[in-house]
């Protein structure tokens, strides 16, 4: 009977250290984004100042995302 007990204890200390360490890895990496234009000088044109959220496999395709250059204007994602 005590053996048994102390199965128990072992297992549900394993239950929860493998529960603990699911929850810790299952957090999303999320940052605010917004769309900013530069003029030919650097300096703001527009920006949207309406950031929205961006996680995980999303926020990484906008980060990557080179700056687009038309007639001298920069558009860009700036993320916080």
């Amino acid at each position: 009977m005590i053996k048994r007990l102390d199965i128990m204890k072992k297992l549900s200390i394993i239950s929860a250290i493998l529960l603990g360490m699911f929850v810790f890895t299952s957090c999303e990496n999320c940052q605010s984004c917004r769309q900013v234009t530069y003029d030919e000088e650097g300096s703001v044109y527009s920006d949207s100042n309406t950031p929205q959220e961006y996680c995980d496999d999303e926020l990484t395709t906008i980060e990557e995302e080179e700056p687009v250059e038309v007639g001298g204007m920069s558009n860009e994602w700036v993320c916080e």
